[in-house]
């Protein structure tokens, strides 16, 4: 009898024993030692976050956009049918922008300064023209200088990676579909915080009209261009 916390850990699908056992032997040390704990697959954790209603999805498929990864996985009758992993995120977004800026205007930028000018300058799905002015290094005299980043070079950096994601989703989709007679709900959830500017992931499904992408806000809130890293 007695209080007892419940302890709740998002862990991937594809775990060992192991694994699974490691989080049992961290969780009951210390003060969380009488709690119950539960573990709980990353795709539910992310469709409950979204509001899907998991024992009612037909078939839904959520593209988390992590920090260094994106796991795509499609869900049905509170199930996880498939979840794969890509090393493709924010920091390989990050460390492109660096490296294409340093190519081009020759100087360099820290990964921190790369992050916020893809969150204000990222749009793939526009034309617009703007730029930023950064502080850097030069690449030659190794000084410190300020240099001009435009949204242009910045989409230029992350439109490999988007690729990369957006073909991975699309073929999932299809080979999902195919198998599953339960996927009947054609639907993608967009789920990351690095998904801000990343919205024409839609057009890969531009000749689907069976298939719908969903940015819930909950998911796609993201810090000012001048917060912190």
């Amino acid at each position: 009898m007695g209080y007892r916390p419940e302890l709740y850990f998002s862990v991937p699908c594809d775990m060992t024993e192991i694994e699974r056992r490691s989080y049992y032997t961290i969780a009951h040390k210390g003060a969380l030692k009488n709690c119950r704990m539960y573990l709980v697959d990353k795709p539910i954790a992310d469709a409950l976050a979204l509001g899907i209603p998991i024992n009612r999805t037909k078939g839904s498929m959520i593209v988390n956009i992590g920090a260094q990864s994106t796991e795509i996985s499609v869900i049905a009758n509170a199930r996880v049918i498939f979840s794969r992993i890509i090393p493709v995120g924010g920091k390989q977004f990050n460390e492109s922008i660096c490296n294409l800026n340093r190519r081009k205007n020759n100087f360099q930028i820290g990964s921190k300064t790369a992050k916020r000018v893809k969150i204000a300058l990222a749009d793939l799905g526009t034309d617009k023209k703007e730029a930023r002015k950064v502080r850097g290094v030069d690449g030659a005299s190794g000084l410190p200088m300020e240099g001009i980043i435009t949204s242009s070079l910045v989409n230029e950096a992350l439109l490999s990676g988007v690729n990369e994601i957006g073909e991975e989703i699309s073929m999932r989709w299809s080979v999902h579909r195919r198998r599953s007679t339960i996927i009947s709900r054609k639907r993608v959830f967009i789920s990351p915080a690095e998904a801000q500017g990343f919205r024409t992931l839609t057009a890969i499904f531009r000749d689907s009209s069976a298939v719908r992408c969903s940015f819930p806000s909950i998911m796609t809130s993201v810090p000012s261009v001048g917060s912190r890293n």
